[in-house]
């Protein structure tokens, strides 16, 4: 069973009209990016502090995200203004809810139009459904903290807390676009994704680790014209990944 939530309408006065964007020219990097400037430079820093927090570890994802960070500096991309989300811009967040009681998930998300600080919103999803969720576009998305490993992802109808582990954040232009879909699903740890040999447990998962750890590894982190390049995994996990080589759609 699918549904589909509205944004509800928020007075929010745009932070992009007060601040001066990046504009075509001026430095570049040694890969002939464009090096970012205002609105730009803060996404861009705030990115690089998202990723950070991605493998190794205490990281999010675990050992299986490891590499992430280390091609930071190849993959993102937020290089100007147009490879941020767009003022008015809208995508969805798909929640999926595979257990037997109501489940109210935690999006934690920074759309620059509105600031470049991170927002959060609740949504609770039925037992056995998916919520498909319109919210404005944003460079980052994850649940319950971009930087945060260990905040509460989702909590169940028994007061039960699943925690962020899994939920790697996702990023603008490479796990979903403006006017795309990112995902989190809460289920059961049948790969034993923690390694502590509870398969009964239920465990949340973005879309974004899915998409890293499965068939060829996961995209690049590029820019807004659709530039790609390898996966940053490599074949690490190709086709044999811990969810049998399953690929989302970025």
């Amino acid at each position: 069973m699918y549904r589909k939530l509205m944004w509800p309408t928020l007075a929010v006065v745009s932070l992009m009209t007060a601040v001066v964007g990046c504009v075509p020219g001026g430095l570049t990097d040694i890969f002939g990016n464009q090096q970012p400037t205002g609105v730009a430079a803060e996404v861009a820093a705030k990115a690089e502090s998202v990723a950070a927090n991605i493998g190794g570890a205490d990281g999010f994802g675990g050992a299986m995200m490891n590499g992430f960070s280390g091609h930071m500096d190849d993959h993102m991309g937020f290089h100007g203004t147009e490879y941020l989300a767009q003022d008015g811009g809208m995508m969805t967040m798909e929640l999926a809810n595979q257990t037997g009681q109501p489940c109210t998930f935690h999006i934690a998300f920074i759309s620059s139009p509105d600031g470049v600080r991170e927002q959060s919103q609740d949504v609770t999803v039925d037992a056995g459904d998916t919520v498909n969720f319109e919210m404005p576009c944003a460079e980052m998305v994850g649940m319950g903290s971009l930087t945060n490993v260990g905040q509460m992802a989702a909590h169940m109808g028994d007061g039960a807390e699943i925690d962020n582990r899994f939920c790697v954040p996702g990023f603008l232009n490479s796990d979903f676009d403006c006017g795309g879909t990112f995902s989190c699903t809460l289920m059961q740890d049948t790969n034993d994704l923690d390694q502590d040999g509870d398969t009964q447990e239920f465990v949340a998962v973005t879309s974004a680790m899915q998409t890293h750890i499965g068939q060829n590894g996961m995209n690049s982190h590029g820019n807004g014209a659709g530039t790609s390049t390898v996966g940053m995994m490599g074949g690490l996990f190709s086709g044999s990944g811990m969810f049998g080589g399953m690929r989302s759609t970025p």
